[in-house]
């Protein structure tokens, strides 16, 4: 199995006094990183000199590429949800920084850190498999990092709706990839019947198995999900203004985050991604963010923001990024194990006073659309009075934000699917028809009676919000993807209509020309990739045309047929 499958390379960045950070290893050793990349990587893979992290600090990052996705990722993407996708452009970075006292270094410190690259955003199995992996290599050194390594090429490959099983350095992690919405019901009893051996799993996560390479104990770990993190801890400083910071999210406006490490930036910016669930967020995100990144001048000089969230550590930024509209600033830990007494963070109306607040606040050029749900922050609030789990409260979160997100796009889908054509325009003598325009202001016109008030209990201006969500990076990526899958779903259709047309009946009286027209549209639709399934998502943003292997055999019968009809020097031409 090609372990780029699952990771791309495991990079150790060192730093020396006479030349500062640099990459000390890469292995495999044939990894191809541009020099750009390697770059980025160096600077991003230390906490900068404000964060004064000692000891061991974990964080991720996000590196741009030019690098085309490996066949094996784009079956995948097929398959998989779509916040579980294989980055298209961008490699995630699984970094654990470890810095102590060292009295035989000139400088004192040890300082080094272990980065895990891939381009999966399992952001909550691979943060787990590093905070077990680093320590392993701090202590053994490369024989670590190497067995490790080659117990990846051992495992099974990328796929969706199967309990995996992955061995590395005395564990064996049960991870379980989620399926994209349109798979089948009955992958939902898989589901369930997995969450509850998970669970079992779990409780037993200290029970011992022999493993197959080795006789020592393995400890089987159940990572229930590949990518969602807590949520409550990164936000709960920011629970006044939770509803405004969805909105920013939504329509993807730019955002600044300065916070005390990179572990706090990093865990905020996904954990503000994932309040538009199950709406993808597709704009770039930066969880850890330098001056001496290669895109910092791009940003700096920019007059009109790109949708864009940059988390840091340096103060710096809120001068050098003073035209984006968005700062949120953070002075206090946000890594909580229990709930804490809450302090508002203040929503102030310039940066200056952002930058002179040294217990953090909040500015933004955004006037809400949306009246404040204060019964909600009510209730989390609440829960931290009575010392509810962080566990509950960002399940409590989660489902408020689903239900929010689903709301706003519910009248979206149901828009959508109104454009699509009837089932008696699909004809076997036409062409595929395809779906009508997306028309924004008749699509107002369907809120009076069909609009977000009838599932939520928010108020607020929301026909201002679809407005501004229309212009966004958000509402393109969605819209593409849904007219994609109906393009592909009426293909389908027209391929069935005509793997179920009585050819032989049709063919009396039909003259040639019209003969070989049909078996010419026939032909094209034999060229076409067989697949299992009836819809896929694309690949990329690209139509992805495929054909049921039941439904090319029939046309193959039919092509037989049309052909049987013709003279013997025409069958000889088109055969």
């Amino acid at each position: 199995m090609d372990s780029n499958s699952w990771i791309h390379c495991i990079v150790i960045v060192d730093f020396e006094i006479e030349k500062g950070q640099i990459i000390e290893t890469v292995h495999p050793e044939n990894t191809i990183l541009s020099d750009t990349e390697r770059n980025n990587l160096v600077y991003m893979a230390f906490p900068d000199s404000n964060s004064n992290c000692m000891g061991d600090t974990k964080f991720h990052i996000c590196l741009r590429t030019i690098r085309k996705l490996s066949d094996q990722h784009r079956l995948y993407n097929r398959e998989c949800k779509q916040d579980l996708k294989a980055d298209i452009g961008h490699y995630w970075g699984y970094v654990f920084f470890r810095q102590v006292k060292d009295p035989t270094s000139k400088r004192g410190y040890f300082q080094k850190s272990f980065v895990l690259i891939t381009r999966l955003p399992f952001h909550n199995f691979f943060s787990e498999l590093v905070n077990r992996w680093a320590p392993l290599y701090f202590k053994s050194g490369l024989s670590a990092l190497e067995q490790g390594y080659d117990q990846i090429l051992s495992w099974p490959k990328l796929i969706t709706n199967t309990p995996l099983q992955l061995p590395i350095l005395g564990s064996i992690y049960q991870l379980y990839i989620a399926a994209n919405r349109n798979q089948s019901d009955s992958t939902n009893n898989t589901t369930t019947t997995t969450e509850t051996e998970d669970v079992t799993n779990n409780n037993n996560s200290t029970s011992s198995s022999s493993s197959s390479s080795s006789a020592t104990t393995t400890i089987p770990i159940t990572i229930n999900s590949p990518n969602e993190i807590d949520i409550f801890g990164p936000v709960h400083t920011i629970i006044h203004h939770i509803q405004l910071m969805w909105e920013l999210i939504l329509i993807a406006e730019p955002i600044v985050i300065i916070a005390p490490s990179p572990t706090d930036s990093s865990l905020l910016v996904q954990a503000l991604t994932n309040l538009i669930a199950p709406l993808e967020y597709l704009p770039e995100i930066f969880p850890y963010f330098t001056i001496h990144n290669a895109e910092f001048r791009e940003f700096a000089s920019s007059t009109s923001p790109p949708s864009v969230i940059l988390g840091c550590t340096n103060p710096y930024f809120a001068k050098t990024l003073s035209a984006w509209p968005h700062t949120i600033r953070i002075n206090e830990s946000l890594q909580i194990d229990h709930p804490v007494p809450h302090r508002k963070l203040e929503r102030v109306k310039s940066l200056q006073k952002l930058l002179m607040d040294n217990s953090g606040s909040i500015y933004t050029q955004h006037r809400p659309f949306l009246q404040k749900d204060k019964a909600f922050v009510k209730k989390i609030l609440n829960g931290v009075k009575t010392r509810r789990p962080t566990a509950v409260q960002s399940i409590i979160l989660r489902r408020y934000f689903l239900e929010l997100t689903q709301s706003f796009m519910i009248p979206l889908e149901r828009y959508m699917s109104s454009l699509m054509p009837l089932a008696k325009d699909i004809s076997a003598f036409r062409a595929p028809p395809v779906p009508a325009q997306f028309k924004e202001d008749t699509f107002l016109g369907t809120l009076e009676l069909s609009g977000p008030q009838l599932t939520s209990t928010v108020k607020g201006d929301f026909e201002g919000l679809y407005k501004r969500f229309f212009r966004s990076p958000n509402f393109r990526g969605w819209y593409e993807a849904r007219r994609t899958e109906q393009i592909e779903k009426l293909e389908a259709l027209h391929q069935e209509a005509l793997a179920k047309e009585d050819f032989k009946k049709w063919m009396r009286g039909k003259q040639e020309v019209e003969i070989v027209d049909m078996i010419l549209c026939i032909k094209n639709k034999l060229q076409l990739p067989v697949n299992s399934n009836s819809t896929l998502t694309p690949i990329e943003p690209a139509i992805n045309v495929t054909i049921k292997k039941e439904v090319r055999e029939l046309l193959m019968e039919k092509l037989d047929d049309l052909i049987a009809s013709l003279p013997d020097d025409l069958k000889t031409i088109l055969n």
